[in-house]
């Protein structure tokens, strides 16, 4: 929503189905609420309240890749990948080359070897093994031809997912 200069969310409330999107909406850092209007007492353009978020400013202005699906909420750690596959997107506004920090640490299962494959627009641009389970950074360069003005595409595929011996039971990698 960012990259498109979105800078306000006007929920309307026209069900109870709306009320848990509000109480989601109101736990999420990055919208702040601002009020929920109710509607007018005459007759009006709408007859329920509308409330009002507004998208705050990025944590760090140099990223803007998007989760998409495959990814568990924000950790105080970080992000987990979840299932077979983690996608994201992010805008470009120029077709220049850009560049992806990535740092990784996989799901250790004991006799098993975790991968991943890391790619853009359908493209394969990283790979990698892990011998053990130290974490993985990786700086990959995105070259111009393979950037799209607009949405782009960003998928991590593991070699596999599966609930950790924790008791958590997301399917982790």
């Amino acid at each position: 929503l960012r990259s498109f200069g979105t800078r306000y969310l006007l929920l309307h409330m026209t069900s109870d189905w709306e009320k848990e999107i509000l109480e989601e909406a109101r736990q999420n850092p990055e919208l702040k609420f601002i009020r929920c209007f109710e509607p007018p007492a005459g007759p009006g353009a709408w007859q329920y309240p509308i409330c009002a978020f507004e998208v705050q400013p990025p944590v760090n202005a140099n990223v803007n890749l998007a989760p998409a699906e495959g990814w568990s909420g924000q950790e105080d750690w970080g992000v987990w990948a979840v299932g077979p596959e983690s996608r994201a997107s992010f805008v470009a506004m120029t077709r220049s080359p850009h560049r992806l920090a990535l740092e990784a640490f996989p799901n250790c299962i004991p006799g098993r070897t975790q991968a991943l494959a890391v790619e853009v627009n359908g493209t394969r641009l990283a790979e990698h093994t892990w011998a053990n389970c130290d974490p993985w950074a990786a700086a990959i360069t995105l070259p111009a031809s393979l950037v799209r003005l607009g949405g782009n595409d960003v998928v991590i595929r593991p070699a596999y997912a599966v609930a950790p011996p924790d008791g958590d039971t997301r399917p982790l990698s």
